[in-house]
């Protein structure tokens, strides 16, 4: 376990700059993914990550669900952008479908 409380590999990890510390802001130690805010979200190897074009969010890909999902930086709550199941299917946002989605642009 990662100093100031950060977890495992299914969270998203912040780090303070001033005091070095690494905490969690999304996710828990569990391997799931449900949309939520903060440790109440689960994740499942969330992998790249981009700022969104306003600055309001990142979006990352929670590649061991195989989804592209976002993170509010105000609130830290994290929704489902695409994807649904393990697949490929290049398909508009809401019948999209990935496996191992491991980047984003």
């Amino acid at each position: 376990m990662a100093s100031g409380g950060a977890k495992s590999a299914d969270s998203l990890l912040s780090l303070d700059w001033k005091s070095c510390v690494v905490s969690t802001v999304a996710g828990d130690e569990d391997e799931h993914s449900v949309d939520g805010i903060g440790t109440a979200a689960g994740l499942n190897w969330p992998l790249a990550l981009i700022a969104s074009g306003d600055g309001k969010s990142l979006v990352f890909t929670d590649s061991g669900s195989h989804l592209v999902r976002r993170f509010d930086l105000a609130d830290r709550r994290v929704t489902t952008l695409l994807g649904s199941k393990k697949g490929f299917k290049q398909q508009r946002q809401s019948d999209a479908i990935f496996e191992s989605a491991c980047s984003v642009r």
